[in-house]
Parts: structure tokens; C-alpha cells; sequence
């Protein structure tokens, strides 16, 4: 993320209209110390604001890498299955094929 090129903007109004400070007045002197102090303020929440944006769009990437890698976990592991599957049912025809009287199993064969 590229960083903010413009600076925050911190004008001092007085009822919507904005103040003319002049830095030879001791309260316009501290006006200016609080305006630019906001300003300050402002650029440090923009950055920090940078650096989130940042860190969520890093966590989006990971989060994309990581579900297109556990899709592809998953899709190999489905594979493997329906191979295995594919083993067990041709060895089973197999077995009917060269034992005929040998009966198929009633309770389907499955895991305990």
C-alpha cells in the first residue's frame, strides 16, 4: 500500500468560519501549537490507519493461499479415497471372479 502523499489538513473555525491566526498573538501562538499538534496527530492516525490497511490485505493473501492450499489437501485426499475405492471394488469383483462361492460379507465390510 502505497503511503498518503498529502498532508492532513487542520483548519481552526469559529462558528463554520475558518480562523486567520496571526503568530505574533500569544493565544494565536497557542492556537497554532494545537492546530499543528492535530495535524501531527492526524498524520500519525493515517499512518497507523496505512499499516492496518496493509496488515488486513496481508491476512486476506494468507487467507486466499491458505484455502486454495486446504482445497488442494482436500481434492488429493478425495482422489486417494475414490482410488482406494476403486482398488477395493476391483479387488472384491476380483474375488467373486476367481472364488464364485465364496459369499460377499452381510454387514458391508466397514470399519469398527
Amino acid at each position: 500500500m502505497p503511503p498518503r502523499t498529502q498532508e492532513p489538513t487542520v483548519t481552526l473555525c469559529c462558528d463554520g468560519r475558518p480562523l486567520t491566526l496571526d503568530p505574533s498573538r500569544p493565544l494565536d501562538r497557542y492556537a497554532l501549537r494545537i492546530t499543528e499538534a492535530n495535524r501531527s496527530a492526524l498524520t500519525e492516525l493515517f499512518d497507523a490507519l496505512d499499516i492496518l490497511e496493509h496488515l488486513i490485505g496481508e491476512i486476506r493473501d494468507t487467507a486466499h493461499e491458505t484455502v486454495a492450499g486446504a482445497h488442494t489437501c482436500l481434492a488429493q485426499s478425495l482422489h486417494r479415497v475414490q482410488a482406494s475405492l476403486v482398488t477395493v471394488e476391483a479387488l472384491g469383483d476380483l474375488t467373486r471372479h476367481l472364488l464364485p462361492g465364496l459369499a460377499a460379507p452381510q454387514d458391508g465390510g466397514g470399519r469398527n
